[in-house]
């Protein structure tokens, strides 16, 4: 029997050593974590069950690699595989924890260590009207115990009251946006359940202006909730890689409870419903009227690293410049080299944070100053106090690509906390920085900041260097494409020295060694542009410069670069029933002659009004000019491109008459697929003198009524040298003020004669000559 019992002894040892030598503990790096409770998932590999004597997550508040003599939970839910559930955590305190497998031999396999903060526990509170059966309130009394209880657990909701009665009248239950909860005489809705889906209404969900923006679902105000925090922590607790938090106007699923019919009682229901309540306020829902979103730990420190902030706007030195301190106290972004930036510690900053608050700090490494926002005021400050608190809420959007295997980089919202409507750290032109209402579109990238490691910035500068690249070889092939129309030269040896410098901006370009460096040769090759148009001029006035590189963002991406804010979708732009402006200046422009064409109609009111005017020949006024300097020229009717075959994409409009139906663009999906067919051509030119530099372009509607629609895409800019305004155009003077009426389907020859009146600018019939069409050039062929 001894010999036997030595044998399996040494079995056991034998299998056990093979255990470690195979074993695999992994820690799933996704959690959820609440004010007194945390959940983690773990994995096991190469371990037999058959030698586990038990396995779950340990953890502690001090010790920063945990073990088994510290606290440990084998408690867990099912939901695809093991949640791991801690308990009785103490709020707004930095926990670290892992997964551990213990066998029976009373060996321990560990997986790696998740760092994470506990919330502020919650402070909200409710009250059971008098009124209604008193079993009744007694049912709804408990279950709304049980659902505030644990939210207060699980959220950092501070302050909401919930008045909550037995309505008899109520067909089910409802909520009101700051918590005024009535539940009917049905008692399968009297339970936590019920209390829980209508606490969601009372702090926003269906009730919130957040829970219906554009910015935040899929299809407007319904569809996908676009919050990375719900996404993350539903992925987390279903354990999937595609899931999604869904909804309409007034509900989300899953976990939303909506209905007696979903509310199983379950621990898996409730906490789930609770977790992602809390993410919602951490992607920007506002849980009262009172109180802006939760702020969160967004940003995960690296302890004693320094940082170093860039705006995530453009044109404020997205690739090349940083947020620094200036001697005064005051903040700017300026231009440092990635070689300069570990001697710059004016643009350094040790960044911590505060679990009592959930609110991080900004200490500039080289004065030891804070980060200061109050108000209109940013800048740095001595002390600590209320406004060097910043509430960090990270961006939805990547703000690279950085083509790497690594996560790629967003910036942060960086917010003074307040009640409601709270300030923003933005940057603004020519270097400075100040405040702004906080904004929460995806395209408030001036009130964003990238806030990076030194080995992020060097990841950084690299795509940078990569991205001013790809800019000056664009250009230089541009310039290339320049000197290749035929032109004189207005001054001996142009062409000459348009070689030299594409040879000398090539050669800098493969020597170089940061972005900044890069990012001055983009500069270079644009000046070598302005040089070689100021110095020639096209030799045949069918084949102009284009010089539309010089404009930015001319195919109307977004808004950036031009002044005013349309709607933009489909890579178009689009105003309704109101004046605008939209424009841009160019700057350092040669002298010369211009041409500036976009497409780009007006819908002058209801489509079947402007319809019937327009085929009457009485149409009524465009009030939508295209403009390049002082001169403007009506862009298109949006009748003059009417089909008599649908195109059969986006919303199209049909209009008739007695002798035929016209289908005419009806939103901005329609209106791009009429644009890509090359519809609805506007030009204007315009001259610009010796002693100006500057060329404002835009298109502009000083007027506006009921229904008028304006949509444009596609800037492109021609350049004419030397060649006169008059010789360019062949129109003497045969201007159309804005403001003024005419008939726009008329047709007059270049002596200003009228010589047709045409439904749909039908010049086949007209002889071969010059005509003004719509207040346009038209050549007859």
């Amino acid at each position: 029997m001894k010999t036997r019992h030595f044998l399996l002894t040494l079995l056991l040892a034998f299998i056990s050593t093979a255990a470690a030598t195979a074993q695999t503990i992994t820690t799933d790096k996704r959690y959820a974590r609440g004010a007194t409770m945390a959940f983690g998932r773990m994995t096991v590999a190469g371990i037999s069950s058959a030698l586990i004597a038990d396995q779950g997550f340990c953890y502690s508040s001090e010790n920063a690699q945990p073990t088994v003599d510290d606290a440990l939970t084998t408690a867990y839910l099912s939901n695809s595989g093991r949640i791991y559930w801690l308990k009785e955590l103490t709020p707004a305190t930095r926990y670290h924890m892992r997964g551990y497998v213990r066998l029976k031999s009373g060996e321990v396999f560990y997986g790696d260590v998740i760092h994470f903060y506990t919330l502020p526990k919650g402070t909200m509170t409710y009250g059971i009207r008098d009124g209604g059966d008193a079993s009744a309130r007694e049912r709804i009394r408990q279950a709304t115990e049980r659902a505030v209880n644990l939210w207060n657990d699980l959220t950092s909701i501070q302050n909401v009251y919930f008045n909550v009665g037995h309505n008899p009248g109520t067909p089910t239950a409802d909520c009101s946006y700051g918590g005024y909860i009535r539940v009917g005489d049905n008692q399968s809705y009297q339970r936590a359940g019920t209390i829980l889906h209508e606490m969601l209404h009372g702090v926003g969900v269906g009730t919130n202006g957040i829970w219906w923006s554009g910015d935040m679902r899929t299809n407007g105000d319904r569809g996908y909730w676009l919050g990375d925090r719900v996404t993350e922590v539903l992925r987390f607790w279903d354990n999937s890689p595609t899931a999604q938090l869904n909804g309409d106007t007034q509900h989300m699923w899953p976990y939303g409870i909506n209905g007696a019919h979903e509310d199983n009682g379950t621990d898996l229901l409730y906490v789930g419903n609770s977790l992602i309540c809390q993410a919602l306020m951490e992607d920007g829902l506002q849980p009262s009227s009172q109180h802006f979103a939760n702020p969160y730990y967004a940003l995960e420190l690296q302890d004693g690293a320094k940082y170093y902030l860039k705006s995530e706007n453009e044109n404020c030195g997205f690739y090349t410049s940083y947020l620094a301190e200036n001697a005064d106290g005051t903040l700017s972004w300026k231009e440092i080299a990635l070689s300069d930036l570990d001697k710059n510690d004016d643009a350094a900053w040790y960044v911590t944070f505060t679990p009592q608050n959930q609110y991080y700090q900004f200490r500039n490494a080289k004065t030891g100053h804070y980060l200061y926002l109050n108000g209109s005021t940013a800048k740095t400050n001595a002390a600590t106090s209320a406004s060097t608190d910043f509430h960090l809420m990270k961006a939805r959007v990547d703000a690279i690509d950085l083509h790497t295997d690594g996560v790629n980089p967003r910036g942060y919202w960086m917010l003074h906390h307040a009640a409601r409507n709270p300030r923003a750290l933005a940057a603004a032109s020519a270097g400075k920085v100040t405040t702004e209402t906080f904004n929460l579109a995806n395209s408030a990238t001036s009130q964003r900041w990238l806030i990076l490691t030194a080995e992020q910035a060097a990841d950084f500068d690299k795509a940078g260097m990569g991205a001013f690249r790809a800019q000056v070889d664009d250009i230089l092939n541009q310039l290339r494409s320049l000197s290749s129309v035929p032109h004189t030269e207005d001054e001996a040896g142009t062409d000459q020295a348009l070689a030299d410098i594409i040879a000398q901006i090539e050669a800098d370009a493969s020597s170089a060694t940061n972005a900044v460096q890069v990012a001055q040769l983009v500069e270079k090759a644009r000046k070598a542009v302005f040089n070689f148009l100021a110095n020639a001029t096209p030799s045949d006035i069918d084949q102009p410069f284009n010089v539309s590189l010089l404009i930015q963002n001319p195919g109307i991406d977004n808004s950036d670069n031009w002044v005013g804010s349309p709607t933009v979708s489909y890579s178009c732009g689009e105003y309704y029933e109101t004046s605008f402006d939209f424009n841009q200046t160019l700057e350092g422009m040669p002298a010369g002659t211009y041409v500036l064409r976009a497409q780009a109609f007006q819908r002058p009111g209801r489509a079947e009004n402007a319809y019937k005017a327009y085929a009457s020949g009485s149409n009524t006024r465009i009030t939508t000019f295209l403009y390049a300097g002082m001169n403007s020229e009506r862009v298109c009717n949006v009748c003059d491109y009417g089909q008599t075959a649908a195109l059969g994409i986006g919303d199209e409009y049909s209009v008739d008459d007695d002798s035929e139906t016209l289908y005419i663009p009806n939103d901005m999906h329609s209106a791009s697929a009429y644009f890509a067919r090359g519809y609805y051509e506007s030009e204007v030119a315009t001259e610009l003198k010796e002693d100006d530099s500057q060329l404002k372009i835009g298109i502009r509607s000083r007027t506006s009524s009921s229904y008028y629609w304006s949509c444009f895409d596609n800037f492109r800019l021609f350049y004419y040298g030397s060649i006169p305004l008059d010789v360019v155009t062949g129109i003497d003077s045969l201007p159309i003020a804005e403001g003024k009426r005419a008939e726009t389907t008329a047709i007059y020859n270049l002596n200003g004669q009228k010589v047709s009146t045409s439904q749909h600018l039908n010049t086949s019939s007209l002889p071969k000559g010059i005509y003004i069409v719509n207040g346009k050039k038209v050549v007859v062929k």
